[in-house]
């Protein structure tokens, strides 16, 4: 089947948020147009969002919410 867009030949990586709605329908899409592979193996994290992730991990370890609060004090 053609779409409007002939998008289903150019399709690389899906890349978005952590949200299981994304994965969801990254699913659905793999199915519909690369059925003979792995519904996870075109799937990728929002690098920005990962890499925001490291930096609170690094800064603040396990309690990042400690400096959302003194920067909320603060303003």
């Amino acid at each position: 089947m053609i779409l409007w867009f002939e998008i289903e030949d150019k399709i690389g990586v899906w890349v978005g948020d952590n949200v299981g709605n994304v994965n969801t329908a990254v699913k659905a899409l793999v199915r519909r147009f690369r059925p003979n592979e792995s519904e996870t193996g075109r799937r990728s994290r929002c690098c920005g969002h990962i890499i925001n992730l490291a930096a609170k991990a690094f800064l603040f370890g396990n309690d990042y919410n400690v400096f959302i609060d003194d920067i909320e004090r603060v303003e």
